[in-house]
C-alpha cells in the first residue's frame, strides 16, 4: 500500500511543482502563440513541455500536447498531459491524464479524464480525476479508483490524502486484496 500511496503523492507533488512554476513555463518555451492575444486573453502553446529540479535534487518534466495559460498566466490548462518525477533515489514515477488544470499563483492542480499513476517498481493508481488542494495539503480522487502492485489491490470510491495528518480516507465499499508472491 506504501507503494501505492508514494505513486499517488508523487503525482500530486508533480502537480503542485507545475502549479508553482508553471507562470514562469511560459517564458521557457520558444513555441509561439497559435494567434495574437491580448494579455487578458490567453497564450496557447502546442507540443507545450517543462523541465525542472527540486530543492531536493528531484527531477520533474512535463509534457503536454497543449497548455493554454490564462488570465496573465495564473492559470494553465493542459491536454494530453505526461508527467514523469525522478525521485533523488533514483526511482521513477509517471502520471498520464487526457487533461489538467493548475492555479500558478497558489499551487493548486488538477488532472482529469483516464488519470494514471505508475511507478517504476510496479504500483499503479487509476482514476478519472485526481486534485492537489496546498492550503489544506490534501490529495482527492473523488471518484472511483483503483490502486494495484506487486502484492495487493484496492479500489473504492472518493479517496481523500490528508499529508499534514499523514492518513488517509476512503468512502463507499472498499474492496481490497492482498497476496503473497513469495
Amino acid at each position: 500500500m506504501r507503494g501505492v500511496i508514494t505513486a499517488v503523492l508523487a503525482s500530486a507533488t508533480c502537480l503542485a511543482l507545475v502549479g508553482c512554476c508553471g507562470g514562469k513555463a511560459e517564458e521557457a518555451q520558444p513555441a509561439q502563440a497559435s494567434q495574437p492575444v491580448h494579455p487578458s486573453e490567453f497564450v496557447r502553446i502546442e507540443g507545450f513541455n517543462l523541465e525542472r529540479e527540486t530543492v531536493d535534487g528531484a527531477r520533474l518534466r512535463l509534457d503536454a500536447r497543449v497548455a493554454i495559460f490564462l488570465a496573465h498566466g495564473e492559470r494553465a490548462q493542459l491536454e494530453g498531459i505526461e508527467l514523469t518525477y525522478r525521485l533523488p533515489d533514483g526511482s521513477t514515477v509517471v502520471a498520464h491524464a487526457d487533461t489538467g488544470s493548475v492555479d500558478t499563483s497558489t499551487g493548486a492542480s488538477e488532472a482529469s479524464g483516464n488519470a494514471v499513476v505508475h511507478t517504476d517498481d510496479g504500483f499503479w493508481f487509476l482514476t478519472n480525476r485526481l486534485s492537489y488542494d496546498p492550503d489544506s495539503k490534501e490529495i482527492r480522487a473523488p471518484e472511483g479508483y483503483v490502486a494495484f502492485g506487486p502484492e495487493l489491490m484496492v479500489s473504492g470510491r472518493n479517496l481523500l490524502i490528508d499529508l499534514a495528518e499523514d492518513r488517509f480516507r476512503s468512502d463507499g465499499p472498499i474492496l481490497a486484496q492482498i497476496w503473497d508472491l513469495s
